[in-house]
């Protein structure tokens, strides 16, 4: 652990050529890789002989005893990506899941733990295959879990949600950007058909101010229809020859004549 500290802050000579340069970046990465996959098997060991002494019902103390270095090796920055890529955090998860018997890890376990999660950055895909989401979730829900570790927890998930919620809204954003051009060309079709209709009935609304108020008409006939009516005919006042119509005018007269003098 000391040549990797080393190895981060020894600054880069001047003569070296490009190639050099290379080789020690690369060399840097193996140890770093070598000395993340060392601790990860130290703290997977810890965690199962912890789980051993207590269903002995003996003190877990194994998990105490190597956190200084655990502590140590997730303060270096340089080290988060190779910690978060390498499987690390499903011994973290380990360190933080309850015991056999229900007990929850020391809070001096607890504490630097989620304090520290706090400065990685920390994938999705990672979160769901080492199950560390889930068991910092839970120190969300467990009334046993003191109040600031409970926070801590709390704040994590409300990182680690936020990428997740982020795309969600932008599936949401996409869905109604979708709606609101899907319904804004309906509504244009419904405003051209809306629009001819209005032109179809100003159409005809001029139609009905210009049309006329129907009249009577007279029938006219270049040749006077014959009767079609059979047998004896009638003869109506007003029709017949001009002697026919002058007795009846005298005989009227007289009608008139006689009632008077009654």
């Amino acid at each position: 652990m000391a040549k990797i500290t080393a190895a981060a802050k020894k600054p880069a000579g001047t003569g070296r050529t490009k190639k050099r340069k290379q080789q020690d970046e690369e060399d840097l990465d193996l140890m770093n890789d070598e000395a993340v996959a060392t601790l990860r098997s130290e703290m997977l060991r810890a965690a199962d002989e912890d789980v051993d002494e207590n269903n002995l019902g003996r003190p877990a103390l194994n998990k105490l005893r190597l956190l200084p270095k655990v502590v140590d090796v997730m303060q270096k920055t340089v080290l988060h990506e190779t910690i978060a890529e390498s499987g690390m955090l499903e011994a973290v998860k380990r360190w933080l899941e309850p015991l056999p018997d229900k007990s929850l890890p020391a809070l001096n376990i607890q504490r630097p733990l989620m304090s520290l999660l706090r400065t990685f950055t920390i994938e999705t895909s990672a979160l769901k295959s080492s199950e560390l989401g889930k068991v910092i979730y839970f120190y969300t829900k467990c009334k046993r879990v003191d109040p600031a570790v409970a926070r801590l927890a709390t704040q994590l998930v409300g990182e680690w949600m936020r990428p997740i919620l982020r795309r969600s809204k932008a599936f949401v954003d996409r869905d109604l950007a979708q709606g609101r051009a899907r319904y804004g060309a309906s509504s244009h079709e419904a405003a051209k058909a809306a629009g001819r209709g209005q032109g179809g009935a100003e159409d005809a609304a001029q139609a009905t101010r210009h049309a006329r108020i129907p009249q009577a008409l007279t029938a006219t006939y270049a040749v006077a229809p014959g009767s079609r009516v059979t047998g004896q005919s009638t003869t109506l006042p007003g029709q017949g020859s001009g002697a026919k119509m002058r007795g009846f005018k005298q005989k009227m007269q007289m009608a008139q004549q006689a009632a008077r003098r009654g």
